[in-house]
């Protein structure tokens, strides 16, 4: 009998990433799970929410949770709730595009009962603490990739499949994990003498795993942060998709972009919020994006937010927002602010845009996008 599958997704509801993940979900993967968990913290633009919200709510599958919780305590709570037998858990802004990429990782969990995920180091002195963890753990680590011969002693849960059995075994914790000099590790059996060590989020988690006596089946990254800081990543981009390398290779059916919601909705404000601090003030609100004004004109800076504008004027021209009129025309005009106000070249955005387009629906693009006009 076929194991049930759930997809555990965790957010602040940023409504054009969410209607996007709704487009994929309902044309390339809902007949690969039985069930999908939206898990809300606090949605970052609340005046969009009840409109997203509505939709997310309408498909059968889809079971949207509201916690009124900070991440991580929001997905603790949502996680905790799930029945299917076996887990996806993904960032909002893990995107899967190809029919059969869930299919064949959970067929992974289920037939050789391991865990599967990217590797990621995130803890410090991490030497210090690989040779802690192999002591240990000799037997389960390092988790290898085999694609790639890739080495890794710990993950994010941006693309983690797992079944609901060993998960139960864990505080089921997706939080930072600290520990002072002095304080003592018992999972690791380790007290810092000299050096304060740290752990990014679900650092916890993996060590429970690992006490547990999980076994780990290690994917190949699929992400686009490495153009950042390249001389000329419009160049390189298209010579990735010419070459079909990196994310663009044939086989490969996800991509993760990396805190696109969290950046995204911090640069401008929510319309309600925005005249709320209005009326309360002598002088109208700066707009959010000038906070980052010692920033502007290095060069990171511009391209990672060009990079993360493309990816949102694609999801903008994917799906209807009439029920969200008056926020989206507000939304328009506020990130044509944040591109003029950067100074990223419009070319530029448009060619991203298109790459994106094509890249996850496999069709080209309109030769010019309405929301760059």
């Amino acid at each position: 009998m076929r194991k049930t599958r759930a997809a555990v997704m965790g957010t602040n509801a940023f409504p054009y990433l969410m209607r996007y993940q709704y487009e994929l979900f309902t044309k390339v993967w809902s007949d690969e799970v039985d069930r999908l968990y939206i898990i809300v913290s606090q949605p970052g633009h609340p005046s969009s929410w009840g409109y997203i919200k509505a939709l997310l709510s309408s498909h059968k599958k889809i079971t949207v949770i509201e916690t009124n919780k900070m991440w991580p305590e929001s997905i603790n709570i949502g996680t905790r709730q799930v029945q299917e037998d076996l887990l996806f858990i993904c960032h909002d802004d893990t995107l899967i595009h190809r029919k059969g990429t869930l299919d064949g990782y959970f067929r992974t969990v289920e037939e050789e009962n391991t865990v599967v995920t990217p590797v990621t180091p995130i803890f410090a002195p991490q030497y210090t603490i690989e040779e802690i963890m192999k002591r240990n753990w000799p037997d389960q680590l390092p988790i290898v990739v085999e694609e790639t011969g890739e080495k890794g002693w710990s993950f994010y849960a941006n693309m983690l499949f797992i079944s609901r059995q060993l998960l139960a075994k864990t505080s089921i914790d997706f939080g930072a994990y600290h520990k002072d000099i002095g304080e003592h590790c018992p999972l690791m059996n380790w007290t810092p003498l000299t050096q304060a060590w740290g752990a990014d989020t679900n650092f916890l988690l993996i060590l429970e795993l690992l006490k547990a006596g999980a076994t780990f089946k290690g994917i190949k990254k699929q992400e686009f942060t490495q153009l950042y800081n390249l001389p000329d990543p419009i160049k390189t981009i298209n010579e990735m998709v010419e070459d079909s390398e990196g994310v663009f290779a044939p086989d490969v059916g996800w991509v993760h972009l990396q805190t696109m919601a969290y950046h995204i909705h911090g640069l401008y404000w929510d319309p309600e919020e925005r005249a709320k601090i209005d009326r309360s003030r002598e002088e109208p609100v700066r707009p959010l994006i000038e906070n980052y004004a010692t920033q502007v004109g290095i060069s990171h800076f511009t391209w990672s937010h060009a990079l993360r504008l493309a990816w949102v004027l694609e999801f903008m021209d994917v799906g209807d927002y009439e029920g969200m009129k008056k926020y989206h025309e507000y939304a328009k005009k506020e990130i044509q602010h944040i591109i003029d106000y950067i100074g990223i070249d419009r070319d530029a955005l448009q060619t991203f845009k298109t790459i994106f387009h094509t890249f996850i629906w496999k069709t080209e693009a309109e030769p010019q996008s309405s929301q760059l006009q």
